[in-house]
């Protein structure tokens, strides 16, 4: 995983490209690839409430395949604990396309503050 990581990172150029995992439940960060100069952020994202954390993210869902969050700042209003996080984090963008097994939602493969 740590090598698809790296090849992505070649290509969108983001801050930071990480997993979420998640069983609906809590969501935690299992890997991760940074920048040189950003701070990972794997031991801060760990058992996370699901609920709290990622229902900003489903609502993209909705109407498309990917959660795209072109500025965080839409997030402020209706989802502030998501925007505390990430603002947090030094984000101001991301992108993260749900991962499923068998039907199931079972993660996200995120990237955060990447080139368009």
């Amino acid at each position: 995983m740590s090598n698809a990581l790296v090849a992505l990172s070649e290509t969108i150029h983001p801050d930071h490209l990480y997993i979420l995992e998640t069983e609906l439940k809590t969501i935690s960060n299992t890997f991760e690839w940074c920048k040189e100069g950003i701070t990972s952020e794997m031991d801060t994202l760990q058992n996370l409430s699901y609920d709290e954390y990622m229902l900003g993210w489903e609502t993209f869902l909705e109407h498309d395949t990917m959660a795209f969050i072109p500025d965080i700042e839409m997030l402020k209003e209706d989802y502030p604990s998501e925007y505390r996080i990430l603002k947090r984090q030094g984000i101001y963008r991301l992108i993260a396309a749900p991962l499923y097994h068998k039907g199931k939602l079972t993660g996200y493969l995120g990237a955060d503050n990447f080139e368009f």
